[in-house]
C-alpha cells in the first residue's frame, strides 16, 4: 500500500517531459539564422570595446531543445569568446547590467565552459562564477542545477 494519495511519478514520464514547449521552440535553420545575427552584435560589440553589450547580445535568446546540438555548441563557443574577451576588472561592472535571468543563463554557459576542460580555461571561467555568486548568492547555482531547460 502506497503512502501517495498522487501518483507523482506520472508528472516525470520521459515522454510528458518532450513534449513541454519550451524544450522545441525553434527549428535547426530558424536557430542558426538567429545565431548569426546575435554573432554580428558580438564581434561589433567586442571591436568597440563594450564587452558588456557583447554580453547582453551573447546571452539573448539561448537555443533550448533536441535536434540543436551544433547551433548550441556554436553558442556556447560564441559565449567563451566573450567571457575570455573581457578583463577580470571589468566583471563586476558587466554583472550589474545585468538581470537575473541572465546571469542564470550566463551560469549555465559557465558550467558548459567548465564541462570541457581541454577547450577552456577553467581559471577563468572560475573568476566568473566566484563573481555572479557574488552578485547573486547560491540562489543562481540552485536555479541553473534545477532548471529542466539545457542546451
Amino acid at each position: 500500500m502506497s503512502h501517495r494519495d498522487i501518483d507523482i511519478d506520472r508528472f516525470y514520464q520521459d515522454d510528458l517531459i518532450e513534449n513541454l514547449e519550451y524544450l522545441s521552440t525553434q527549428t535547426e535553420p530558424e536557430a542558426l539564422a538567429i545565431l548569426q545575427q546575435i554573432t554580428t552584435q558580438v564581434r561589433d560589440s567586442l571591436s568597440h570595446r563594450q564587452p558588456a553589450d557583447a554580453l547582453i547580445a551573447a546571452l539573448s535568446n539561448p537555443p533550448y531543445g533536441k535536434g540543436l546540438g551544433s547551433v548550441q555548441d556554436q553558442y556556447g563557443r560564441l559565449v567563451m569568446e566573450v567571457l575570455f574577451a573581457v578583463r577580470s576588472t571589468e566583471i563586476p561592472a558587466i554583472l550589474k547590467q545585468l538581470d537575473d535571468d541572465q546571469k542564470d543563463v550566463l551560469m549555465k554557459y559557465i558550467y558548459y565552459g567548465m564541462s570541457r576542460p581541454k577547450e577552456y580555461n577553467s581559471s577563468t571561467l572560475l573568476s566568473w562564477h566566484e563573481k555572479i555568486v557574488a552578485v547573486s548568492g547560491i540562489a543562481s547555482i540552485v536555479r541553473v542545477l534545477t532548471d529542466r531547460k539545457h542546451f
